[in-house]
């Protein structure tokens, strides 16, 4: 076996990314075509009144469904990622991990109090308030 040129090697595979750069995109339009085709048969079906014009329609629908399901799985072997929707937080950085539940017993007149001032919009929400408060607490007494 003779060795392989680094250069030829770096050639092969950028052509294979592009490759499969142009095939992600080839079934990304299939997938594009299929989904607009079955949308028009929906609304068709909804305007259809013959019994077995229905019927062969909802064949067809079914039939694109499962030819998008194939381009979908055929999509994810490629490597492709659908990212639509909203991103998902890093751990550790949601509201609910950085902080503890407490339950604390106020005096009534404490807690309209509290609402007031978040009604008025002088704080943003009880709980920053009082986890300021404790801060600047925290800080004159040590």
């Amino acid at each position: 076996m003779r060795p392989t040129n680094p250069r030829k090697r770096a050639f092969d595979l950028e052509q294979y990314e592009k490759k499969q750069k142009k095939q992600i995109e080839h079934l990304l339009e299939k997938q594009k075509e299929f989904l607009s085709e079955w949308k028009a048969l929906k609304k068709a079906l909804e305007t259809e009144s013959d019994a077995f014009e229905k019927k062969r329609i909802t064949y067809r629908m079914q039939s694109l469904e499962r030819r998008i399901a194939m381009v979908k799985e055929e999509l994810k072997k490629k490597g492709y990622k659908d990212n639509r929707g909203r991103p998902k937080k890093e751990a550790g950085t949601t509201y609910k991990e950085q902080r503890v539940k407490f339950t604390a017993h106020l005096l009534p007149e404490t807690i309209a109090y509290l609402k007031a001032l978040k009604e008025k919009g002088m704080i943003a929400d009880i709980s920053s308030f009082l986890d300021e408060l404790v801060r600047q607490h925290k800080n004159e007494t040590e």
